[in-house]
């Protein structure tokens, strides 16, 4: 089941919920915009959000020198970026589970990224359950190579490689594996040509210190070039999964096999590994593909013959979801060569 505010009656589930007035108005746009802004400095006091640059220097001298990735296992006041009570109140409202922080992106500077959705990324089983959340540790304008967001756009098709005519990445599911590389830089032309055919405004964040952002998992978004160069972007990324949702990793899996990536999460809580997901609450099995060890099927817990397989064409399981407009997003991607 995908998330109650996509539904038909969310109006209705929210007064089952209790919702007020102000909660209502941030679910409404939240199914229209993809994204919620909160220009609120507040979500940093008491946190030492200033020293973390100094002391996460030798990881950016020592890696990209535009981001460190899961700074919370060393770092407190990442972790406490990524726990703020704020922002898990506000996912906890939103996706009406609890929030799990899995991952953080600290950075330094703009990324200049090209425009993507994290879907190809992080997606789940029922689709819909990861977010991302962005939090502006300066002020941050145009000339730095601000955040950039396609409003709606969360409403196209959730697109992997298979859906985009992509070849499957071959070996090790690393950045290291050219094969992975050039996938992706496929992906990108593709996005990219979706982007610009979709009709969804492409906007620029300019905001101030302790403002952040939830964004949709199928958000069109990437990082606007960078004016000045001397100029730095501070900012964290937290990514969220959500309880009872199965997280893999599209671009390593293969849905029309039954293989898939499944992830192996750390709680940014308390950094130990999580128990194996259920699937709405139902306990699942993950057995290995044959010859290829990374990946996995997913089966039901219940008895079934050993060659039995739960697949994802027999609608036993639920497929990463198209929203309400499927049929205008479908018409797109077919101009494009794209088969949703």
């Amino acid at each position: 089941m995908r998330p109650w505010f996509e539904r038909d009656d969310w109006e209705a589930l929210a007064d089952e919920k209790g919702l007020d007035r102000r909660e209502r108005a941030r679910v409404d746009a939240y199914r229209r915009d993809g994204f919620l802004l909160f220009e609120d400095d507040r979500i940093l006091d008491g946190i030492d959000a200033d020293g973390i640059w100094e002391r996460l220097r030798p990881r950016f001298a020592g890696g990209d020198g535009v981001r460190v990735q899961d700074a919370w296992e060393t770092e407190e006041s990442v972790r406490a970026i990524a726990l703020q009570p704020q922002i898990i109140a506000t996912l906890r409202m939103l996706y009406g589970r609890e929030p799990i922080p899995f991952q953080t992106l600290n950075f330094l500077t703009g990324t200049e990224q090209r425009t993507h959705s994290d879907v190809i990324h992080f997606s789940s089983l029922p689709a819909g359950f990861m977010c991302g959340v962005w939090v502006a540790l300066e002020d941050i304008t145009l000339r730095q190579g601000p955040l950039h967001y396609f409003r709606g756009s969360q409403r196209l098709p959730e697109l992997d490689y298979e859906d985009l005519g992509i070849a499957p990445v071959r070996g090790v599911p690393m950045w290291s594996n050219p094969n992975t590389l050039a996938a992706y830089q496929a992906y990108e032309e593709k996005i990219a040509a979706l982007a610009a055919e979709s009709g969804f405004a492409r906007e620029d964040v300019a905001i101030r210190r302790g403002s952040w952002l939830i964004w949709s998992a199928n958000l069109l978004h990437g990082g606007t070039p960078r004016d000045d160069r001397t100029l730095t972007r501070r900012s964290q990324v937290t990514h969220y999964y959500f309880e009872n949702a199965i997280p893999y990793t599209p671009m390593f899996s293969r849905r029309s096999d039954d293989a898939f990536f499944v992830r192996a999460l750390r709680s940014v809580r308390d950094g130990k590994l999580l128990p194996p997901p259920t699937l709405d609450g139902a306990r699942v099995l993950f057995p290995r593909v044959k010859d290829e060890p990374h990946l996995r099927s997913i089966r039901p817990a219940a008895a079934l013959p050993p060659y039995a397989r739960w697949s994802l064409g027999g609608g036993a399981l639920p497929q990463p979801g198209f929203s309400v407009l499927r049929n205008r997003a479908g018409s797109i991607a077919q101009r494009l060569g794209i088969r949703p």
